[in-house]
């Protein structure tokens, strides 16, 4: 049976809000991908009783998840940050019928190939998707995952990891002789361990700009994999990789073996 894409299109968009199940292992969408197309899917939901019904089909598997509700207000930025996931489909459950839609077809994708380089966003979808699929597997509790796959899922990232780009954020401190001194700024997790945050894409740096309150003498420099060694602070551990997303440590030993092993 043809989807109505205008018509379910148009229910979505009718709605006061959607909701969408996060995964709490990557703090994500959570991400499925398609068996016969092969497509990467998020999905909507009507309610969040819904959200908890689709929940329960991976107690087994020990997936966790949290409810997210998207205010029709804010469905375009949702959108885009979907397409900057490398999100392709959108699976909208309505009535326990399933509708999958092409997200490109959901929202108009600017065509930021248009821009001069040095106005485009940053975006690395390919990184973004393979390591939510990593960290969706790995972070399984109780569960021991899938050797074969697994290896599979994190040649796939640290691939992604060797040709990625990357916002570091470093803070341009004044000083009386008015030339500046930089401060490269660090978070530490709950054992207090100390590291420096670097992002994926704006969209990732933005979540921490707004939940940090980051003074306007932030700024960031774009860098590759194997620059980020050039600026580890001597007591920190590495890097926190997207830390209000998935939340990947990097540590300089990782850092090493992706640059050798697939950087060349």
């Amino acid at each position: 049976m043809a989807i109505d894409y205008a018509f379910v299109l148009k229910k979505i968009k009718n709605l006061k809000e959607i909701h969408v199940p996060y995964a709490v292992a990557t703090n994500m969408p959570f991400v499925t991908c398609d068996e016969e197309s092969f497509n990467d899917q998020v999905w909507f939901f009507t309610s969040m009783d819904e959200v908890r019904a689709f929940a329960k089909r991976y107690e087994e598997k020990k997936i966790m998840f949290k409810g997210v509700s998207v205010r029709q207000e804010s469905m375009q930025g949702f959108y885009m940050d979907l397409h900057a996931m490398g999100i392709n489909e959108v699976v909208f459950v309505d009535g326990g019928v399933e509708h999958k839609l092409e997200l490109h077809k959901m929202v108009q994708i600017p065509d930021f190939k248009k821009l001069p380089i040095q106005q485009r966003p940053l975006m690395n979808p390919e990184l973004q998707l393979s390591t939510v699929y990593f960290f969706q597997e790995v972070r399984r509790q109780g569960v021991e995952p899938d050797a074969e796959r697994l290896e599979a899922l994190a040649e796939e990232m640290y691939a992604n990891l060797a040709k990625a780009r990357f916002l570091l954020p470093v803070q341009v401190m004044p000083t009386d002789d008015k030339k500046g001194s930089i401060n490269l700024p660090y978070i530490t997790d709950k054992n207090g361990n100390k590291f420096q945050p670097v992002f994926s894409d704006h969209t990732q740096y933005m979540k921490h700009v707004k939940k940090n309150k980051l003074d306007h003498n932030t700024r960031v420099l774009m860098v590759g994999i194997a620059d980020l060694l050039k600026y580890v602070v001597p007591d920190a551990m590495g890097y926190m990789l997207d830390p209000d997303g998935y939340c990947h440590p990097l540590n300089k030993q990782q850092i090493d073996f992706i640059v050798e092993k697939f950087g060349k």
